[in-house]
């Protein structure tokens, strides 16, 4: 009996690249996370430019972002230089730090735009599903936003958002779990400048119980550098702000799961 040809084998010089582009689309790129996918561009010209469709990047953004799915937003993120949903996932991934930026030249076009409304993209998740999105949209021209403390409400006080998560009794343990499983996100977007920031730091700073009240708080927060640039010149710039948001579960649905409250 005649024995069948040999499969090709690829040699050690050809690598990836050898294959069909859509291949690579289809069967590579389609299973990589945002930051594998931007490290696999750095690799060749080719990989480059197949990992550059927005096509990838949308559905990278909107697996990792169910929030990035709402018209408002994906609207915005259209517009975006450089690669829509490619730049917005550089711009909303990376957790912030207490970090001064360059000071720009004074001739930049973005010192004369002015920001008149800010969206809020917000995902909750326990244990990495989502439980919960949301789309805000705030104006910045009225007094309520120029003087501090800025509060968005995302959830009216009065009313609550039923979730997947499992009510546990025991106190102790619930802080434990949320602490651990209780994972936000939460992106500002300047529709003026076509930039977005993530605000969260992923994972909670502190879950602790209301001394006043029996209310549970789950606090994410990150400290970045203030503007350079004074109110008006009446109020001297602070080196850094913090960014709080808090989470509030309080309560049960019919089904035993817990009821939350969120707020920035």
């Amino acid at each position: 009996m005649a024995s069948s040809p040999c499969p090709t084998k690829f040699t050690s010089h050809q690598g990836i690249t050898t294959l069909l582009p859509d291949i690579i689309e289809t069967h590579i790129l389609t299973r990589l996370d945002g930051q594998t996918l931007a490290a696999a561009a750095c690799t060749s010209s080719r990989l480059h430019s197949l990992c550059a469709q927005e096509k990838l990047w949308q559905h990278i953004c909107s697996s990792t972002w169910p929030s990035s799915n709402d018209p408002r937003v994906r609207t915005l993120v259209s517009s975006y230089p450089g690669g829509g949903h490619r730049s917005f996932f550089s711009h909303s991934f990376p957790v912030l730090g207490c970090q001064k930026e360059p000071s720009k030249h004074i001739h930049d076009d973005d010192s004369l735009l002015v920001t008149e409304q800010i969206i809020s993209a917000v995902d909750l998740y326990y244990r990495n599903d989502p439980v919960f999105s949301r789309v805000a949209e705030n104006e910045t021209v009225t007094g309520w936003f120029q003087f501090p403390p800025l509060s968005i409400d995302l959830v009216d006080a009065k009313d609550s958002v039923p979730t997947k998560i499992p009510f546990v009794s025991e106190a102790n343990i619930l802080f434990e779990e949320l602490e651990k499983n209780l994972t936000l996100s939460w992106i500002i977007i300047d529709s003026s400048r076509n930039r977005a920031v993530n605000l969260s730091s992923r994972l909670p700073v502190s879950v602790r119980q209301g001394w006043l009240t029996s209310d549970l708080h789950v606090k994410y927060a990150v400290v970045i550098a203030a503007g350079g640039n004074q109110r008006w010149g009446l109020f001297p710039a602070r080196e850094c702000m913090e960014c709080e948001v808090m989470v509030t579960p309080g309560g049960r649905g019919k089904k035993g799961e817990e009821m939350l409250c969120v707020k920035l």
